[in-house]
């Protein structure tokens, strides 16, 4: 009987073109004569994407999507930064995979250059996981110096991405580390890698660290010109290139190995899906830089939610604050002045348009009003009457200089 590589992989909906890379990269470079079984966890997904996700399998790879809802559905995680709550997922492993005597886990914004059978391979007997040191191999901020150490309580030299890893299903259930990390994700709001940072502070000194190769994050050796792989030759290659942080390879293709994951990503059937969002979120990139120049107060994050390409934006005050933000909107072809109020309109002459009376803003429709009044004290004042006149606090922003 042929050995079997159990491989998992979390995903949402929104993740599933970048884990169909990633399953490809794993297909093209296994061992035909092996037999692989890939399941991907999931709480919520459509259809299509299970179809889509499945239709990957191959001679020797076959793919389940499983539905973790019942493990999920009393966690109560709050996401930070990029990492979403499907991260947490790989807690769960060994839960809901107790029969397995072990497992690798991968992150979906990977690529895989060799064989995961060697990497399956590799004894752990003796501890619960193994995965790779980020923080020692490079040059940390002394801001992340500082947090490894201080916050967390971890040595820097043993301080792990938890996007890679191989786990003793039964070391890890006999530790109880998934029920223990869970504790200390509801318990604190300082874990700046949610997750990651807890299994670090769980599992300090108790973790096999695997070479580097097997999880190179361009993140930190994007400088690094004394290891610097050669992208075209596949057999001068990290085994697994993780591209963690927030540069993926679909937003900024020009970045150091991203090319590698569009080599991937051509052969896959979410090719076009990724193109079209690599796209999208280009736009939203300039976009938000374009918003960061005319407003910088404004939430850019909330900004871009809405999905709009052409916003229509409101401004309140026709003094030089109101004056100087109109000037810079009008330039900016992402946004559409729609309305320019003052109570003092008579006595306003300013470009690019007129500016009208207030009532003026309860008769046009806007995506935003923006309150330009140096006095904060004064743009509270305004903000409240423009609430009990029924606009969405949501909508209100402030700028003041």
């Amino acid at each position: 009987m042929k050995q079997i590589i159990p491989v998992i992989f979390a995903t949402d909906d929104n993740y599933v073109p970048y884990c169909g890379v990633a399953i490809t990269s794993l297909i093209e470079n296994s061992n035909k004569e092996i037999n692989y079984q890939i399941y991907i966890l999931y709480d919520t997904l459509s259809k299509i994407n299970i179809q889509r996700l499945i239709s990957l399998s191959s001679c020797n790879v076959t793919i389940s999507c499983v539905s973790i809802s019942e493990y999920v559905k009393n966690i109560n995680v709050t996401e930070r930064n990029h990492i979403t709550v499907a991260s947490t997922y790989r807690l769960l492993i060994p839960k809901i995979f107790p029969h397995l005597k072990k497992v690798v886990y991968l992150d979906s914004d990977l690529i895989i250059n060799a064989d995961i059978f060697e990497l399956y391979n590799i004894d752990i007997d003796k501890y619960p996981i193994a995965a790779v040191c980020c923080a020692d191999v490079c040059d940390v901020s002394e801001w992340m110096n500082n947090y490894i150490t201080k916050t967390l309580g971890v040595e820097k030299s043993n301080f792990f991405n938890a996007g890679v890893l191989i786990i003793n299903i039964k070391k890890f259930n006999a530790g109880d580390i998934g029920n223990k990390c869970f504790d200390i994700l509801n318990s604190r709001s300082d874990l700046y890698f949610m997750d990651q940072c807890a299994l670090n502070i769980v599992c300090e000194g108790n973790v096999l660290y695997l070479n580097e190769k097997w999880n190179y994050e361009t993140q930190w050796h994007e400088q690094d010109t004394d290891n610097h792989y050669i992208e075209t030759d596949n057999n001068n290659l990290p085994y697994i290139i993780h591209y963690s942080g927030y540069d993926k390879p679909w937003i900024y293709p020009e970045n150091y190995l991203s090319n590698l994951f569009w080599r991937y990503a051509r052969k896959t059937s979410f090719y076009e899906s990724i193109l079209y969002l690599s796209t999208e979120n280009r736009l939203k990139k300039v976009i938000e830089a374009q918003l960061n120049d005319a407003m910088e107060t404004i939430d850019i994050i909330e900004v871009l939610s809405t999905g709009k390409k052409n916003r229509g934006i409101a401004i309140y005050g026709a003094g030089n604050v109101g004056r100087n933000l109109a000037t810079k909107i009008n330039r900016l072809k992402a946004f559409e002045l729609v309305a320019w109020v003052d109570a003092d309109h008579k006595n306003k002459v300013a470009t690019p348009m007129q500016v009208e009376p207030i009532k003026r803003l309860y008769e046009v429709e806007f995506d935003y009003v923006i309150i330009a009044i140096q006095n904060l004290n004064i743009c509270a004042e305004v903000k409240n009457t423009l609430v009990k006149n029924k606009i969405a606090p949501e909508k209100i922003v402030f700028v003041n200089s």
